[in-house]
């Protein structure tokens, strides 16, 4: 008789344990119950963005994204051959020099789309004068 006892014990011991795993589980899974507790919070609203000047050389594998855009360009910038410049949708890249480009000795990525295009051109607060603010293209060259 006390062997019996010992299995309803084990087996009631067990049946609550699995009754408290599936109530807190499905109470943790349940995002129906309350949605505006299940956006993470940098989702809510749109970081500001901010301004970066880029360097001369990229000479690691980079990513410019929309929350770090606009790029200014003020003077001819380098892809280091192996590396690759990734530039996601929404990116702004401002030509602030006549002889702002991109060299291209690795790989460049543009993932723009239709709705959330990457800009490439003059800086608009330059404006258009004979002697500055002309972007002067993305060029390809061999090392």
């Amino acid at each position: 008789m006390s062997i019996n006892m010992n299995k309803r014990g084990n087996l009631l011991s067990l049946l609550v344990c699995f009754a408290m795993l599936t109530t807190s589980w499905s109470a943790m899974m349940d995002f129906e119950q309350n949605p505006s507790d299940n956006i993470a919070p940098e989702l809510e609203q749109e970081s500001p963005r901010m301004d970066t000047n880029v360097g001369t050389v990229i000479s690691f594998n980079t990513t410019w994204t929309a929350a770090n855009s606009p790029y200014y360009l003020n003077s001819p910038v380098s892809v280091q051959q192996g590396v690759r410049l990734t530039i996601n949708p929404g990116v702004q890249i401002f030509a602030n020099t006549t002889n702002s480009t991109i060299i291209v000795h690795g790989e460049i990525h543009s993932l723009g789309t239709t709705t959330n295009p990457v800009f490439i051109g003059v800086n608009p607060s330059i404006g258009w004068t004979t002697t500055s603010g002309y972007w002067n293209g993305i060029r390809g060259a061999t090392p």
